[in-house]
């Protein structure tokens, strides 16, 4: 389908007024990816000259590497400034800042690296506890640690987040697809790839000619004005994760399979009048509600809207 085409090599860029999506030849063709540990970002050959895709153990190198030169710069006070933020922000904010930020030539190929990159890996010095707990992967995917919104480039199409426990998350920018197609696409991943790259025969090891190698990608002479909206973006996204309240249960009672065998109904059809009923019987109102329906089967389809509330609902109350 025509959107799984949107999701590798393709970013957002802010604009005033009107963001504009960024994917052409060359960034579907890269060979690099960006990883971002401290708000810091460096660049990683995933291919090699050849085009085949690096060993797992070599990858594991370049990550190993950039966290000990993250590790060294914090020490010693040299990190450049998280400009990561922005992209959490109000995006007329970020248009401005990308606007100062592209005039200047170390800065301007930083951000066209950034563009140029297949997706995103952002590497966490938080963990969650405990690790592959339901709430773990939904702290991984929410913020990073304490500080909200950083050690994010959230205009790329596809991020995974790892934080030090192994909890591993994803974050896609909506606007190039549907959420369904990384999902699909993931769980292909989970069930087909995944076995084949860790089994216990697989070659994972790094080629015995291979060097690490940092590429930071930097933001240098950052303006007082810059910083002052990298500031201001701290505060908003702040203010916004302290209103933000979520919490994942985990229903164990019964699951898809009994409702279609003992209730004789779709899954989807079950949930949603419980939703409804449950609404209903707390509020004694009905809620305007709705739910995606996918037209991806037809060329440039994305998604179209259900009404689920309907008189027959409003009957069953």
């Amino acid at each position: 389908m025509h959107q799984y085409h949107c999701m590798f090599g393709m970013t957002r860029i802010p604009r005033m007024g009107c963001d504009e999506l960024r994917q052409d030849e060359s960034t579907v063709a890269s060979r690099t990816i960006i990883v971002i540990a401290d708000d810091q970002i460096y660049s990683v050959d995933a291919y090699d000259s050849a085009g085949h895709r690096r060993p797992d153990g070599e990858l594991e190198a370049e990550m190993r590497a950039i966290i000990a030169d993250v590790t060294e710069r914090r020490t010693s006070g040299e990190l450049d400034p998280a400009v990561t933020v922005l992209t959490a922000g109000h995006r007329d904010r970020w248009s401005v800042a990308y606007e100062q930020l592209e005039k200047q030539p170390s800065n301007h190929a930083t951000l066209m690296a950034i563009q140029h990159s297949l997706f995103a890996v952002s590497l966490d010095t938080t963990f969650s506890d405990p690790p592959g707990s339901v709430n773990a992967h939904q702290h991984n995917m929410k913020c990073h640690g304490t500080k909200p919104g950083h050690n994010r480039w959230y205009d790329k199409c596809v991020s995974y987040m790892v934080d030090r426990n192994g909890t591993a998350g994803y974050m896609g920018e909506h606007t190039p697809c549907d959420a369904l197609i990384p999902a699909f696409m993931l769980e292909y991943v989970a069930k087909n790839v995944a076995p084949e790259n860790i089994g216990i025969n697989s070659h994972t090891s790094a080629s015995s000619t291979h060097h690490a190698h940092v590429r930071r990608l930097r933001f240098t002479n950052v303006g007082a004005s810059v910083l002052k909206l990298i500031s201001e973006a701290e505060k908003e996204v702040e203010k916004t994760a302290r209103s933000s309240d979520s919490r994942q249960i985990r229903f164990e009672n019964y699951g898809s399979d009994w409702i279609k065998r003992a209730a004789k109904v779709g899954p989807d059809a079950f949930a949603q009048l419980a939703m409804q009923l449950t609404y209903y019987r707390i509020h004694g109102t009905f809620a305007s509600v709705y739910e995606t329906a996918s037209t991806r089967q037809f060329w440039h389809g994305r998604t179209e809207t259900v009404r689920s509330l309907s008189a027959e609902s409003a009957d069953f109350m």
